[in-house]
């Protein structure tokens, strides 16, 4: 039982990879900064992260155009390339922010990071199986299968920066504003089950 409390990690963080989560994860949960991570750290134990490998920019555009058609795929490269124009003023900004608040955002060393290919894999449920989470977070991941979701007791709360289903994919928040739809940018947060189609 010794070594099960030693490696048991209260919550784990599913996600694509460690930059999208940054805010959760870098800044809040992992962060030294004393004023966001320790509270957290102290009421909910050591916080560890699945990551899997992101998906090519190829993959996420056919999987788009078969989700959501061919124009609003192209709605979404269009967008991703104009965000990239503007990401120096974004990592200005956010180095701003970062100075005016103290926040420091070197992860915490007792961080506990898995690196896998996909979530869905044998490697991913092993991790789970190991890190035996109360509670998995799942942020900017593929579609998890029903292995994965079965891989432990804990439930599955899953964050989306938009109003599913009405917005899914990649900046569903600045689709809602753009199409003028103030009343459906939001978050939704969801309890994943097994019994979800996949």
């Amino acid at each position: 039982m010794a070594s099960r409390s030693s490696t048991r990690r209260r919550v784990v963080v599913l996600a694509a990879s460690l930059a999208l989560p940054a805010l959760l994860v870098t800044l809040i949960v992992a962060s030294r900064d004393e004023r966001w991570a320790d509270g957290l750290v102290e009421r909910l134990g050591p916080v560890a992260v699945i990551e899997e490998q992101p998906e090519t920019k190829g993959e996420i555009i056919r999987r788009r155009v078969r989700i959501a058609g061919p124009v609003a795929a192209l709605g979404q490269v269009a967008f991703g390339l104009w965000q990239r124009l503007g990401a120096s003023r974004a990592q200005d900004r956010i180095r701003r922010i970062r100075r005016a608040t103290g926040l420091d955002p070197t992860p915490r060393p007792d961080l506990v990071v898995a690196r896998v290919t996909s979530l869905n894999s044998m490697a991913a449920h092993d991790a789970l199986a190991r890190l035996d989470p109360e509670v998995v977070a799942v942020y900017g991941t593929r579609i998890l299968s029903r292995a994965t979701l079965g891989a432990v007791a804990a439930p599955f709360i899953n964050y989306h920066a938009g109003i599913n289903p009405k917005y899914r994919g990649q900046h569903p928040a600045y689709w809602a504003l753009a199409a003028g739809d103030k009343d459906n940018a939001g978050i939704t947060i969801l309890l994943t089950s097994r019994k979800t189609p996949p």
